[in-house]
């Protein structure tokens, strides 16, 4: 009678587990739901650095908007922050994204 080795079962059972949990992720990226939703947030985040751009153009015909507000010392800021979030969102890291989030809008009121 021969034993297997605990040690080779344990790595072959943790092995077909994550094998089952790749193509599962596999099979949600190829998704309806996702490519939608996916292609919702790329809309946004570009509409978004879109808007960031046209108030950065429209300031310049003030040269005191600039000293007086604060959201356009932070542009680099605000667009960095949504297209991380962009990156963040297509990875499937949703916490770190959600911090971003509550950055922009935080600092979106602020500014």
């Amino acid at each position: 009678m021969t034993e297997e080795d605990p040690v080779k079962a344990a790595i072959s059972a943790i092995v077909t587990k994550r094998d089952g949990a790749v193509a599962g992720h596999e099979a949600l990226r190829k998704s309806q739901n996702f490519e939608t939703a996916a292609s919702r947030t790329t809309a946004l985040v570009s509409d978004y650095t879109l808007g960031l751009q046209s108030v950065s153009m429209m300031s310049t015909r003030w040269s005191g908007f600039g000293q007086t507000r604060l959201s356009l010392r932070m542009h680099d800021l605000f667009l960095e922050s949504a297209i991380s979030t962009l990156s963040l969102v297509r990875e499937g890291m949703l916490n770190p994204a959600r911090r971003e989030l509550r950055f922009l809008l935080e600092a979106s009121i602020k500014a």
